[in-house]
Formats: C-alpha cells, sequence, structure tokens
C-alpha cells in the first residue's frame, strides 16, 4: 500500500512545470521564515531537494543570510544510516546515488544530532497529525529518535492527504506546512 501511494504522488507531482514548482516551492519556504521555530533556529538541518520535493536552495540562501548554519545529510547506504554536515556553499557537495547531493565526508564539519536546533524533513506525504511518508528507505525514521530539536516538513498541497499508513518505527513531524494550511 505505501509504495503504491508513493509510486501515484511521485507521478502526481511530476506534472508540474518548473515555473509552477518554484513558485509554489517559494510560498512554502515563506510560511518556513515566519514560524517561531525558524527565528530561534541557530542550526538547520535540511536536504538539497531534487525535483519533485520542494525545493530548498532559496531555503538555504535565505538561512546563509540570516547568519544561521545549514547542515546537510550524508547516507551510508550500508548502515542505512545519515549523518549531518555543515556546509557554507555548495561546493562542499558532491553527487552521490540515487542521484543526491549531499556533502563531502569531513569531520571537521560533523553536526550531532544534539546540535541541530531544527531539522526540515522530506516526505511524499503527510497528514495532519504529523504522519510522513518518507520515500521507503527509513533514514529519517532512524534519526529522529536522536534528535531532540524541532521537526517540520514542507508539502505541496498535493502532498498532504487524509491518513497514512503507520508502523509502530515511523516518526511523526512537530509541525506540516502545507499550501492549504498549517498542521
Amino acid at each position: 500500500m505505501k509504495q503504491q501511494l508513493r509510486q501515484r504522488l511521485q507521478k502526481q507531482l511530476e506534472q508540474m512545470n518548473k515555473t509552477e514548482y518554484l513558485e509554489r516551492s517559494q510560498g512554502l519556504a515563506n510560511q518556513l521564515y515566519q514560524t517561531e521555530e525558524w527565528k530561534q533556529a541557530g542550526t538547520i538541518g535540511l536536504t538539497y531537494a531534487r525535483f519533485p520535493e520542494v525545493a530548498t536552495l532559496s531555503i538555504m540562501e535565505y538561512a546563509y543570510k540570516q547568519g544561521k548554519k545549514v547542515a546537510l545529510p550524508r547516507t551510508n547506504m550500508k548502515a542505512r544510516e545519515m549523518h549531518f554536515y555543515v556546509i557554507q556553499d555548495l561546493d562542499q557537495l558532491e553527487l552521490r546515488p540515487y542521484n543526491l547531493y549531499e556533502p563531502k565526508e569531513n569531520p571537521r564539519f560533523y553536526v550531532s544530532p544534539k546540535e541541530l536546533d531544527l531539522l526540515i524533513v522530506p516526505g511524499l506525504a503527510f497528514s495532519k497529525d504529523g504522519s510522513r511518508l518518507g520515500m521507503g528507505g527509513g533514514f529519517y525514521d532512524r534519526y529522529l529518535p536522536f534528535f531532540k530539536g524541532e521537526t517540520i516538513s514542507l508539502c505541496f498541497k498535493e502532498q498532504l492527504i487524509e491518513s497514512i499508513p503507520v508502523e509502530a518505527h515511523d516518526m511523526r513531524i512537530d509541525l506540516v506546512l502545507s499550501e492549504k494550511s498549517t498542521c
């Protein structure tokens, strides 16, 4: 059931053209900037999104302008885990498996889960109760139990659905920002 939902949503989101995608992503970013969680955060964790996920490049740029630190995850596919690293510019990223841009591994820039204030968690679908359907790797479900800060997810209106099939290990998000509403 989860895989069918992923495929349906992926196909639906891929119907957006680039202009619409960027405009809608920016609208969600603007909502994010108004939250107390954003205003209070000094170090923000997020991914370098790829279409059709909500674009995050402008969020990174805005965070830098506000003097915030930005950390991106680097995945270890064999261990099925991820670790965050602070980046100051895009030159610190490299193309990794699954066409993901991730930080180059450098222990100097490692950030523990306790050092992140806000984590912007990606996903394919979300419900108003904070349930989330990710890409299926379980990376965030394994990371979030160690994270003590605030979690926010940004989603297009197509991604906000009534209910999501959840399992015991699935972690909820504190705040879901959608084009429809704030949950």
